[in-house]
């Protein structure tokens, strides 16, 4: 018997009770044989009602290597609809190549973070493995004029959080019609 494990809320939800945002952050492209790597972020409504978490929870929001491309896309719909924000950066072939795949999602993840603080003033931080560098918490921050709360990066966080696969899956979606329209 094979079991399916959906990402959940329970990070989200501690901090939505503290009154904190969540954005989630996830990359798609650093394994790819072409095109960019891209960044994608997400920061749900706050929602400590069970009964909206429960239905969040509910929709099948996952990893995105994990959905169909006609899935990923109506979850896509689905999670713009229900964020506050989203955001993508994408980082072209040539500065990868410049400054390599490591540091290039550094500074991708960095953007992202600086997106979000052009929308909302506040938030903590949930990434799939990578620990942003040069974030300062409790502060106004490098490059930014909000506050970062913390960050915690959770290993296979795009199967974890929500939030993360929700990332996940903006990302991905963008990416492949990026590359769809290249293809043309």
């Amino acid at each position: 018997t094979i079991f399916v494990t959906y990402p959940h809320l329970d990070y989200e939800k501690k901090h939505w009770e503290n009154d904190r945002l969540v954005l989630g952050i996830d990359e798609v492209g650093r394994g790819a044989f072409a095109g960019p790597l891209v960044v994608g972020g997400a920061i749900f409504k706050k929602c400590c009602d069970r009964k909206e978490a429960d239905k969040i929870g509910s929709l099948g929001i996952n990893d995105s290597k994990l959905l169909s491309a006609e899935r990923r896309q109506n979850l896509y719909k689905i999670v713009r609809d229900l964020s506050l924000f989203t955001t993508t950066v994408f980082i072209p072939v040539i500065v990868i190549n410049k400054i390599g795949i490591g540091h290039a999602t550094e500074v991708a993840m960095q953007q992202v973070v600086h997106n979000a603080l052009q929308f909302v003033d506040s938030f903590f931080v949930l990434t799939d493995a990578f620990e942003i560098p040069k974030l300062q918490y409790g502060s106004a921050s490098w490059r930014m004029t909000g506050k970062i709360f913390g960050q915690l990066p959770i290993i296979h966080g795009d199967q974890i959080s929500i939030s993360i696969a929700a990332a996940s899956i903006i990302a991905k979606v963008e990416r492949d019609n990026h590359m769809k329209k290249l293809a043309l």
